[in-house]
């Protein structure tokens, strides 16, 4: 399993970043296009973060059990380019 101490710092890690992302009017504005697209409010945000910060290690290891498997794996091979 995830251990916890681990999932906290990287919840923090992602709330910073996003954070530090703010800095000019143009880096807001692209930051929050999305989510007033998609929602047409500022609450898609806190919704989002309020999520992540309640997510368990339990949460993480049942998400990679369903979604880490082996029938919905893409094997891609990258051959050289032939002349």
């Amino acid at each position: 399993p995830l251990d916890a101490a681990r999932l906290a710092k990287v919840k923090r890690a992602l709330r910073y970043e996003f954070l530090m992302g703010l800095e000019t009017v143009q880096s807001v504005a692209f930051a929050l296009l999305e989510p007033v697209v998609y929602t047409g409010t500022l609450e898609a945000v806190e919704d989002y973060y309020r999520t992540l910060d309640a997510l368990t290690p339990e949460d993480v290891q049942t998400a990679a059990r369903t979604f880490l498997v082996d029938r919905s794996r893409t094997v891609l091979t990258l051959l050289p380019k032939a002349e």
